[in-house]
């Protein structure tokens, strides 16, 4: 019988695009409220995680960085907010 790869539970449910689709809502909350510097790195947790389960393209990764570039859109930061949009 073959090895079987035991991932830590809490490893697999922070990759799962559900809990990601948690991690971006709750960026977009921050975000509508103004607390850019806690929704900032939320988007970015978003991100890397949506890239990695589901890719670059995929719509709910486009999803994140678009909410990322919004935030620094807001905040007046549109040298770093360009290059997301046209992601």
């Amino acid at each position: 019988m073959g090895s079987v790869m035991h991932w830590p539970l809490e490893a697999l449910r922070a990759a799962h695009p559900r809990t990601l689709s948690s991690v971006n809502g709750r960026a977009n909350l921050l975000s509508d409220q103004g607390k850019y510097d806690d929704a900032e790195p939320l988007y970015q947790r978003a991100i890397e995680g949506y890239e990695a389960a589901l890719g670059a393209a995929h719509p709910r990764t486009l999803s994140s960085v678009n909410g990322l570039a919004n935030l620094l859109s807001d905040q007046g930061k549109y040298d770093d907010a360009e290059p997301l949009y046209r992601r």
